[in-house]
């Protein structure tokens, strides 16, 4: 039998919950607002990530980068004798998912970032942000590094780096939604 108080409680709940409009519980402000959604989303990263450390570095090597599965093939260059060696993925690294070009995936998931920073300085508290320079210093070096992350370094790639799986694209993008909170 549930006690006085714990009815009490629910029917309060259940009364709040209908005053308030659904949308404005779960829309953005909210949850970036929320500092109970902040301390569960931190102490979830902070448990899982001795776990997923071990598992990352002692279990899986996710092919991304020079981790990247290559076959190497020997082809003729010319007439003359002279050979090439060209490198190609193997079948290995398509189990992970689609191929996408690195330029795409590497802007595609340091993106949530930038969208972050633009998102927080736009609902800035101009109080808070615009009197002290260490704010809107750190704001500043952020976004600085992010736009260089983002933007600069694949328009820097060379045309030789190796494309990128689906999985680990999805996963980096997931890491970059979080990390820009």
């Amino acid at each position: 039998q549930p006690t006085p108080y714990l009815l009490f409680i629910t029917k309060k709940f259940i009364k709040n919950f209908r005053d308030t409009k659904i949308m404005e519980v779960y829309s953005m402000t909210y949850i970036l607002n929320n500092e109970d959604i902040h301390r569960y989303l931190s102490l979830f990263i902070l448990f899982i990530s001795l776990p997923m450390y071990f598992t990352l570095t002692r279990k899986i090597t996710a092919p991304f980068g020079k981790h990247t599965p290559l076959k190497s093939t020997t082809t003729n260059k010319n007439t003359t004798g002279q050979t090439k060696n060209t490198n190609t993925i193997s079948n290995d690294a398509h189990k992970w998912g689609a191929l996408v070009n690195p330029k795409i995936a590497w802007f595609l998931f340091e993106s949530p970032n930038l969208v972050w920073s633009y998102y927080a300085y736009q609902n800035r508290q101009i109080q808070v942000f615009d009197t002290s320079i260490a704010n809107r210093t750190l704001f500043a070096l952020f976004v600085i590094h992010y736009v260089n992350r983002c933007i600069i370094y694949p328009l820097k790639m060379k045309k030789s780096s190796t494309p990128v799986n689906l999985a680990i694209l999805s996963s980096a993008f997931f890491f970059c939604s979080i990390n820009g909170l």
